[in-house]
């Protein structure tokens, strides 16, 4: 479980192939500086699910300024929030973000991750977070929340310590 600005997260790590050439701009000093092209390839995701009726896709788009994703279109990129992964346990540390109101909160409930997860942050380093799910996040679930367009994400940062 993770708790972000009072609500309660569960998270799901999974990857997903990103369907061609993206090319986007992410930086923590400028967003508008450094430019990343990805070629076809698989991204790490990370599905927060929760159980709070009021934390849903609205939730996520004015609290943590995650937009909708238009899938097949590659979510937006942010350098408000980012991914932490540590190579040497292999697992995924948590979240870091900025909130609409300015406040920086970060997350840190170690999951265990696959050494494909790091293997792919390594490689890549932007992962997509997305939501908001109301019960535990299956495959299924985060396949059918793409296909209907349901979801709200970003692309952030991978940091890898």
């Amino acid at each position: 479980m993770t708790s972000i600005a009072g609500t309660t997260f569960d998270t799901t790590l999974t990857h997903i192939p990103t369907g061609g050439s993206i090319r986007t701009r992410i930086s923590p000093e400028d967003p508008r500086i450094t430019e990343t092209e990805l070629t076809p390839t698989r991204i790490v995701l990370i599905a927060f699910a929760t159980k709070n009726p009021k934390a849903g896709t609205r939730y996520l788009e004015q609290t943590y300024q995650w937009p909708h994703w238009n899938h097949p279109q590659p979510p937006g990129p942010t350098a408000k929030w980012s991914a932490v992964f540590s190579t040497r346990t292999r697992t995924y540390a948590g979240v870091t973000g900025r909130l609409a109101d300015g406040t920086t909160i970060s997350i840190a409930p170690p999951t265990a991750a696959t050494s494909t997860h790091v293997g792919h942050a390594h490689r890549h380093p932007l992962v997509v977070l997305c939501g908001a799910f109301h019960t535990p996040t299956t495959l299924a679930k985060l396949s059918d929340g793409i296909a209907s367009k349901t979801l709200h994400a970003v692309f952030a940062r991978a940091s890898l310590r």
